[in-house]
């Protein structure tokens, strides 16, 4: 299952008009378990690596990337994502 949401995951950045150096997911879920059971695989924070995105501000980063994301948690396939530009 969790090799399924990282492809998920992976394939709406991968279609955005950004170049990444790296997408690093990392599945937080363990942190959360107390507040939502649907899923054992729920919370993930990714890392994203791109020359790209560095020289844009930080809410512009943040608008692509949750933007790109926004079905996934919208159709509950995931509850929640938090992201990290590098």
């Amino acid at each position: 299952m969790q090799q399924k949401i990282y492809d998920l995951i992976a394939s709406h950045l991968v279609g955005l008009q950004i170049s990444f150096d790296d997408i690093t997911i990392n599945d937080v879920s363990y942190k959360h378990a107390d507040h939502y059971e649907k899923a054992q695989e729920s919370h993930y924070n990714i890392v994203v690596f791109s020359k790209q995105m560095a020289q844009m501000k930080t809410f512009e980063k943040h608008k692509i990337l949750n933007d790109a994301t926004a079905n996934l948690v919208k159709t509950d396939q995931i509850h929640a994502i938090s992201f990290l530009v590098k």
